[in-house]
């Protein structure tokens, strides 16, 4: 594919499952947020599949952080304390938010990896935390949410696993070059699979392409007329840069989600090939 097909054929997939996920929200009356735990479901140039979608839209959610997407206790609770329970039991589950919601959280997996997390709600919460208190201009539309049954949630569950299955598997296919025979292609397609785990190497690549890793350096020499590494890097800062600005997780937690063994190995390789740091980078790129 030239680069201009696979823009094009990105945008369709990501435009097809986007319009799947508002017809989601209309017939269930609530917000859909995606959480891309490592900055995979992207496209050629590395732009967000579903950029507005990670961060959690309601004015419930939204109250007390006017210039900020995401407060504090928000990420700890969707983005840590989510990824804990999800250790612990990988099954999707109601969560009861800081801010007296309730949200359906769904975990999607590839290879028995978790990719994505969904986000359905909010919902009222049967037990409404003492502590948490509902301004006045929006206790009317507290009070008018729906409480989140068993039944619903389960419906919500099995509709938008298989949804979050359809999106991860095609935009893996996308990825790996199967809309496409070329040798090239299967290698981003793996490198983009891979990179955000640390132990992820050339002999690693050399071996899902049933070549020697002296092999692969030379094909991937020829082909992109840059190194394994080069490759590999311009990816992982890819990835880094799309998680600074479309999430609220640290510089050390991006680092751990994009390969980089250190934060302060994280740190120094993104100034080189940034010439910023990544929190200025965030700053200066996030939008308000």
């Amino acid at each position: 594919m030239t680069s201009t097909t696979k823009q094009k054929t990105f945008r369709k997939i990501s435009e097809r499952w986007e319009l799947a996920l508002q017809d989601l929200e209309e017939l269930f009356q609530l917000h859909i947020t995606v959480h891309d735990l490592y900055g995979m479901v992207s496209g050629p140039s590395g732009e967000a599949a579903f950029a507005g979608r990670g961060y959690h839209r309601s004015r419930l959610c939204q109250r007390d952080q006017p210039s900020q997407r995401w407060a504090g206790e928000c990420v700890r609770h969707c983005h840590h304390g989510v990824r804990v329970r999800l250790q612990k039991s990988p099954t999707a589950f109601i969560s009861d938010c800081p801010k007296g919601l309730s949200e359906a959280v769904i975990p999607i997996y590839r290879a028995d990896q978790l990719q994505l997390v969904l986000f359905a709600g909010p919902f009222r919460a049967v037990r409404k935390k003492r502590n948490v208190k509902i301004p006045a201009p929006l206790r009317a539309e507290y009070e008018g949410l729906p409480l989140l049954s068993e039944r619903l949630f389960k419906r919500l569950a099995r509709l938008l696993e298989l949804t979050g299955q359809g999106i991860i598997t095609e935009l893996s296919l996308y990825r790996s070059g199967s809309f496409s025979s070329s040798r090239k292609e299967q290698i981003i397609g793996l490198i983009r699979d891979n990179a955000h785990l640390a132990s992820f190497n050339l002999t690693v690549l050399a071996d899902r392409l049933h070549i020697s890793p002296g092999r692969a350096s030379h094909v991937l020499t020829e082909a992109f007329g840059k190194s394994f590494s080069e490759i590999l890097v311009d990816e992982r800062i890819s990835r880094a840069k799309r998680l600074l600005t479309t999430t609220g997780l640290s510089a050390r937690e991006i680092a751990e989600r994009t390969g980089f063994l250190t934060p302060y190995y994280f740190n120094r390789v993104f100034k080189k090939h940034t010439a910023t740091t990544p929190i200025r980078y965030r700053q200066e790129n996030t939008p308000a």
